[in-house]
């Protein structure tokens, strides 16, 4: 007798517990019927693109440089980067 109760009240509180589970999946899952947009006035910017990447760079052509005399510099007239111009110094 207290097999079957048991059991019996087992069943129950397994269908309770489903019922539950199915109505509370239905109820966050129905679909409304009307799509949602987000929206936004059109307006210039700069497009910001990061990228992250490990690896080594290699150079397409290789150049050496080297002078075509000996001696020690005394001045340079010039920095990185500079621009110069054939007979400016």
């Amino acid at each position: 007798m207290i097999r079957r109760n048991f059991r019996t009240l087992s069943v129950i509180l397994l269908l309770l517990a489903l019922s539950a589970v199915i109505y509370g999946y239905t109820r966050n899952h129905q679909p409304s019927g009307k799509e949602v947009y987000k929206t936004r006035l059109v307006d210039r910017g700069d497009v910001i693109q990061v990228i992250s990447a490990n690896g080594t760079l290699t150079p397409l052509e290789l150049v050496n440089v080297g002078t075509q005399v000996s001696g020690t510099v005394a001045k340079i007239y010039v920095d990185f980067n500079d621009q110069v111009k054939k007979d400016k110094y």
